[in-house]
């Protein structure tokens, strides 16, 4: 076989020749500047994209995820309190009251929603990424930092920086914290709900006790300050300062 006839069967490479020249160097395919601006460019697009992706999906799950009761109407609790007997400002008074538990309740379920799939984004991206440098730095270490392509060295400081990117955000704005604390709540202003509602039916708290329309009022304000007192955190203090390390000088051995 003619050496003409060898090179024409070797498969042409689908990348253009001006193309390899601009993103790698050498037979080794070492990437050039170029070359790893469009590689972290393209690790980091990826994973964009799959956060868009992840937002949608657990956008959908949301629905799945948190029980919303339905609304009752102004109708509905002039209907039940009726029977009650209260004064016309004892009945306006609840009513207001009610729709503003329901306010409040469809409030934090939204927040709840958020921190929900700000969490699962996280986790998500993180065990993703983490997976990738581990192999990465697998494939490094058998090598040797020395001989191995920068193309993996690149792809191992960029999934680790996406790595430690969202560990400190998910730490800076607590997220697992704050969705416990939401939920928390929400299940509060739930139950609170249901103790109106199965008083406006009975006539009776849920101590099986009868107590008159203006002192459930009374009652109902008191929980609705107890529950407005959980507040959501936030924690600067976990923002990494790298100053430090350019300002503190080791203490000199004597």
């Amino acid at each position: 076989m003619s050496l003409d006839q060898e090179k024409a069967q070797i498969p042409s490479s689908p990348i253009p020749k001006w193309l390899i020249w601009a993103i790698a160097r050498d037979n080794n395919y070492q990437p050039t500047l170029l070359g790893h601006i469009a590689l972290s460019g393209a690790l980091i697009s990826i994973a964009l994209i799959s956060w868009i992706i992840m937002f949608v999906i657990s956008t959908a799950w949301e629905k799945e995820w948190i029980f919303k009761p339905e609304r009752i109407t102004v109708e509905q609790l002039e209907s039940a309190t009726a029977k009650l007997s209260p004064t016309i400002y004892e009945r306006n008074r609840m009513i207001s009251q009610f729709q503003e538990i329901e306010r409040l309740a469809d409030k934090h379920a939204n927040i709840m929603g958020f921190f929900y799939k700000q969490y699962y984004i996280s986790l998500a991206t993180m065990g993703a990424c983490a997976a990738l440098a581990i192999v990465s730095l697998f494939f490094i270490s058998k090598v040797g930092w020395e001989r191995v392509n920068n193309a993996l060295i690149n792809i191992f400081i960029v999934t680790s920086g996406i790595v430690i990117f969202y560990g400190n955000i998910s730490l800076i704005f607590q997220q697992k914290d704050n969705l416990e604390a939401s939920q928390k709540i929400y299940v509060n202003y739930l139950g609170l709900r249901n103790e109106v509602l199965s008083y406006l039916a009975t006539g009776e708290t849920i101590a099986n006790e009868s107590i008159t329309p203006a002192k459930f009022i009374h009652y109902v304000d008191r929980e609705l300050k107890s529950i407005s007192f959980v507040r959501l955190g936030f924690d600067p203090k976990s923002i990494p300062d790298f100053s430090k390390q350019f300002y503190d000088k080791p203490a000199t051995s004597k």
